[in-house]
């Protein structure tokens, strides 16, 4: 069975959209931010075209992004000349930036399939890689391009599924590098920002990655069985084009009238004003138990009197045990198995059967995490 790498992060985003794209095979009107992102591709593909004997230059490029370029998938004119503006700048910006008589281009638009096995039945695991430079160190680096807004933090890189499975692909195309483990570069290139954020991977990094895309394909063929489509409320969906089939949006896209559609909108507005007035006053709750905090503390105080109640103040300490400390003393008891994950509760039960001496070995491990501090107002009674 093949499965592209991106409907399975369709699937684990949002499973019912999985089910809808994939399985019901129903196609929705290509968004702009989609068809945006295909074309800068498009032009960078152009760039480094291999056929060509010199580079394509910058004016060449913004030509080809004026012709491709399609206004009528816009309803904003406003927001259709502020895209093209944008356009524009990451073209100027690359050019800026790269020289492409610099790189030295393996592949473009590679497409790649990878096997995976579950159970008994093979996945092809499929997806096209933006570009595969080799590296002046004789490595090489996997190049995506990303047109997103806001860059992420480098662990989002360190830890992307997607570039894993790039990695995977490349391998898939060239095994001999997974088995001389040769290190391989994975890059992301913010294009509106002119970066390039990088992370190194290697045959254990292939590892994890085919672990957990097994994982995610046991989990589709578990839903498939189910036939349970979850719907997954996440930051796309005002991007998703099947708002119109979905749970969480069918009362806003209901063709007829719901019953009370009316007192229900006005319901919503004031439980959403409610949950504004609950803001306010755990802030300024906050803001009060931080004043009767230092006043306490200045006049060595644990409670407070009004003329109608009172404040009390209430202080503990949560502690941990080292594991290294409780291993040595239950070990030898055959007991450290009981509590293997260091379980506080279960080692509170643990010490009134131990003797006295473990006892007291097992409180020399206790370290202190916190303090916290409780405030409990009470009124006085009639």
């Amino acid at each position: 069975m093949r499965i592209s790498f991106t409907a399975l992060q369709t699937f684990k985003t949002c499973p019912l959209k999985f089910k809808l794209s994939q399985i019901d095979r129903i196609r929705t009107p290509k968004m702009p931010e989609a068809v945006f992102g295909t074309l800068m591709h498009d032009c960078l593909e152009k760039v480094y075209n291999p056929n060509r004997e010199t580079p394509a230059t910058e004016q060449e490029i913004l030509d080809y992004l004026n012709k491709k370029w399609s206004p009528e998938i816009y309803k904003d004119p406003v927001r259709e000349t502020s895209d093209f503006a944008s356009a524009v700048k990451i073209i100027k910006d690359f050019f800026a930036k790269n020289n492409p008589a610099d790189a030295q281009i393996v592949s473009l638009e590679r497409s790649f399939g990878i096997p995976i096995m579950v159970g008994d039945r093979e996945y092809q695991i499929t997806g096209k890689i933006d570009r595969i430079d080799k590296t002046p160190d004789d490595s090489f680096e996997i190049i995506d391009y990303k047109t997103a807004k806001k860059m992420p933090a480098q662990k989002y890189i360190d830890d992307n599924l997607q570039l894993a499975v790039y990695h995977l692909g490349l391998v898939s195309l060239w095994p001999q590098i997974e088995s001389d483990d040769r290190p391989v570069q994975t890059s992301l290139y913010f294009l509106r920002h002119g970066e390039k954020l990088s992370s190194r991977k290697n045959k254990e990094n292939l590892k994890e990655a085919r672990a957990e895309i097994m994982k995610d394909l046991l989990e589709v063929e578990n839903q498939q069985q189910k036939n349970e489509w979850r719907a997954i409320p996440n930051p796309l969906c005002s991007w998703c084009g099947y708002k119109h089939l979905c749970p969480m949006f069918r009362h806003q896209f209901s063709e007829t009238p719901l019953p009370d559609a009316e007192k229900m909108k006005e319901i919503v507005e004031e439980f959403l004003e409610l949950k504004d007035q609950a803001k306010k006053l755990r802030q300024k709750e906050t803001e009060f138990k931080h004043l009767v905090d230092k006043y306490m503390e200045a006049n060595e105080i644990e409670r407070i009197f009004g003329d109608n109640g009172f404040i009390t103040r209430s202080q503990s300490e949560i502690f941990s045990f080292d594991p290294v400390k409780i291993r040595e003393v239950l070990e030898p008891l055959n007991r450290f198995m009981e509590i293997i994950k260091v379980d506080n509760t279960k080692l509170k039960k643990l010490l009134k059967e131990v003797s006295p001496a473990d006892k007291e070995r097992i409180e020399e491990a206790k370290r202190l995490e916190r303090r916290s501090k409780t405030f409990k107002a009470s009124r006085k009674t009639l």
